[in-house]
This record gives structure tokens, sequence and C-alpha cells, in this order.
């Protein structure tokens, strides 16, 4: 991501960012990683995300909000950084400083380590240290004329669904916790179940696959806090896929179905708001090839092994589906070592797949607030009562 001085996307100066790894933290650099600009589209769309949609305003696309990249740089140093900040700044002229800390970029970094194994340049079984390093660059007259030309499509404003927060509050519990200024997500209680018995169903073949299904609802917005949440309350089997024990492919078969139903579903006004949220499988296996809990598992209330995790397929297939879609799901159901039932919910925080919380709910009817879905209510001033934002929870 590059940007001119005045923050604007576009031909200009800007910081770039690259990871430095090396095998002692003191030690000598072994190679240097570029982060490019697919690298940082989560990060910006996240920064979206909080800053104009969960601040208030619906009606504000990516395109509205531009973002400048700054590094936070170490302590005496003016190339190493601790973490990386992205300024979002507002239609209104406010600007939202969002900072992400160095782990955020560890898919980056685990991209580096696996060139350098396969090229032989690192032992399978070598540790490996990372550091973020800023520099200022100046484009080239190719890239400049590049950039001139093109140019992305303008998104239509996301349509949420108008409904309190408190309306969720009757019989609702939680599971889980974090991480800290985690966007809302709920299931019904049917949802949830039904997303289980799909994903679980590959474990009881002769020889156990992966299996799962989509996760469909709305996008909503609390009239009286402006929080933005969803709600997952229906789910889609995935059929005629390509089922492994390790891999779950769809087909353009399992895709249509997907889309046909999902067309039907936002074709009734009620639920124009509703959409893929995200994803659900099943990681039927055992963790470690089936090797039995360690000696200390017996006494301990919750069993730390587990097949509960974002695999590298499954975090280039949700950056694949649901590029640039902050509010992406990805539920995974597993085993531990104890061999039982095991899940956990993983959505973007810090621009990466992290397990975080949620809530259940007895259900959701769709009609039960008046009125259509929306797209703005208010002016920002009153949507934020006037306040300075500054800076969002990392």
């Amino acid at each position: 991501m590059r940007q001119d001085d005045d923050g604007q996307r576009g031909p200009g100066l800007g910081w770039a960012l690259e990871l430095s790894l090396r095998r002692r933290q003191d030690g000598p650099e072994i190679a240097r990683e570029p982060v490019g600009k697919s690298d940082l589209a989560e990060f910006e769309s996240q920064t979206w995300f909080d800053a104009a949609l969960r601040g208030g305003e619906a009606a504000w696309t990516p395109e509205d909000v531009p973002l400048r990249l700054e590094p936070v740089f170490r302590s005496g140093s003016t190339a190493s950084c601790d973490a990386f900040a992205l300024v979002a700044k507002l239609p209104d002229g406010r600007s939202v400083r969002r900072v992400f800390d160095l782990e955020s970029l560890t898919d980056v970094a685990v991209r580096a380590i696996f060139r350098l194994r396969e090229a032989g340049a690192l032992g399978k079984d070598e540790r490996v240290f990372y550091r973020i390093r800023a520099r200022f660059e100046r484009p080239t007259a190719e890239r400049f004329e590049v950039d001139l030309t093109v140019s992305a499509p303008r998104r239509r404003p996301l349509v949420l669904h108008p409904l309190p927060l408190a309306a969720l509050e009757r019989g609702r519990r939680s599971v889980g916790s974090g991480p800290e200024g985690a966007y809302p997500v709920f299931y019904t209680e049917e949802s949830l179940a039904r997303a289980e018995r799909y994903a679980r169903r590959g474990a009881e073949r002769t020889a156990p696959v992966e299996t799962g299904a989509v996760l469909l609802g709305p996008l909503c917005r609390c009239p009286e806090t402006r929080e933005v949440f969803a709600v997952a309350c229906d789910v889609i089997e995935v059929a005629a896929a390509e089922e492994t024990a390790f891999t779950l492919a769809y087909s353009g078969e399992s895709w249509g179905r997907i889309q046909a139903v999902l067309r039907s579903m936002q074709a009734d006004p009620r639920r124009r708001a509703w959409r893929l949220l995200g994803q659900a499988h099943g990681h039927n296996f055992l963790p470690a090839g089936g090797a039995p809990p360690c000696e200390a598992c017996a006494s301990l209330p919750v069993c730390g092994r587990s097949t509960v995790f974002v695999s590298e397929s499954d975090r280039a297939w949700m950056r694949a589906v649901f590029a640039r879609q902050p509010w992406q799901l990805c539920h995974i159901f597993g085993l531990n070592a104890r061999k039982e039932n095991v899940s956990g919910l993983f959505g973007v925080h810090g621009g990466r797949l992290v397990e975080r919380g949620y809530h259940v709910v007895p259900g959701f009817d769709p009609s039960a607030e008046k009125g259509p879905a929306i797209t703005a209510e208010k002016t920002p001033a009153e949507m934020t009562d006037g306040k300075e934002l500054s800076r969002w929870p990392a």
C-alpha cells in the first residue's frame, strides 16, 4: 500500500514494510520478505470496518476512507519497528489510527520460512525470529504510469439489518471470550447445532474426511449503540464437494447451490441484509496422528492438544473467498487427544484469523423489527455524539 503525503491512495511517496528473518534474535539476517499490498488487504478492511462501519457510518465505503501507513519505530531506530499503524482519514475530517503489532505479520513470516525450507536454506526444525523493517519508498516512472491507469470499481454501501442488541439478550449464552474489541457475533441454537452436525458428518465415514457448511445471516446494526454485529441463523451443507482427510474443496455444483439459496433469501425484503458470513468444517482426525494424551492430561481440566486450528489451506481458502470482508467467520469442529469433541470460532483480528468468542440465542426472527434494511441513519457527528476517535483496540 502506497499513499501520497496527504494520505490518499495512489502514486507518490510512502512507507513500505518488509520482514527481517534471523536464526537468533541477535544473529545475522538470513533473509528479507516484502510485505505486499495483498498482505495488507485484511488490515485495510479491518481498519475501515472499525473506523467507519462500527464507528456509525454505514454509507462510507472503503473508497471513501483513504488510509496512510505509519511505521511504529523501536526506540532509537529509524528502520526497525515494534509495530505499524494504519491511519484512516474519514470524510468528515476526523482520523482514526489503528495499531498492529509484530505478531500480526506471522502469516508473512511463515510464507518466508516455507520458501527458505524449500530452497534448503533452513532446516525443518530450525527456529526463526523476525522483525519489521520500514523504508521510505520513491516510485519509479513505470509504476507511476501503471498506477494512474488502473482504478478499482467503486463498491456499494453494505445493507445492514436494523436490530437492537437488547433484542438478543433474552436466553443468550456466551461461548469463549475475546479478543478485546472484536465485533459481536451471534448464532441461533439451531444453526449452531446444524453447523456442527454437518461438520462432524465426515467422522462417520470408514476413513474420516472433512465435511462442512456455509454460514448465512444478516449483518445488523443496533439503532441505539450503532454497533455492527452478525447473526448466523441459517446453514447450508456443502454438497458435491471433494472431501479428503485434511481438505474440503467446493465444486462448481457446490457453489451453484449455495448462490441459488442465497439469492432466494435476499429476494425476501426481510432478508435483504443476509449474506455469506463464513464457513464451518470438521477436522475429523486426532491430534498428533492419534498419539495418546500426555501423562499430565488426566490431572488437567482441559486437554491442550486438539485439532481446532486454522490450517494454512484454511487461511488460503478464506483469503480467496472472503477477501476484504472483515466480518468473515471460520468455525472449526475437531477433537482433542482425549477423543472429546471440541470446537472454536475464528475471525479476523489484528489482520489475521484468531480464535474469538461468540453468543448463542434461542432464535432470530427477521420480521420482528419494523422498517427496511438500512445503509445510513444519521450524520457522523450525531452517531459519535461529537466524540473524537483516535485509536481502536488492536
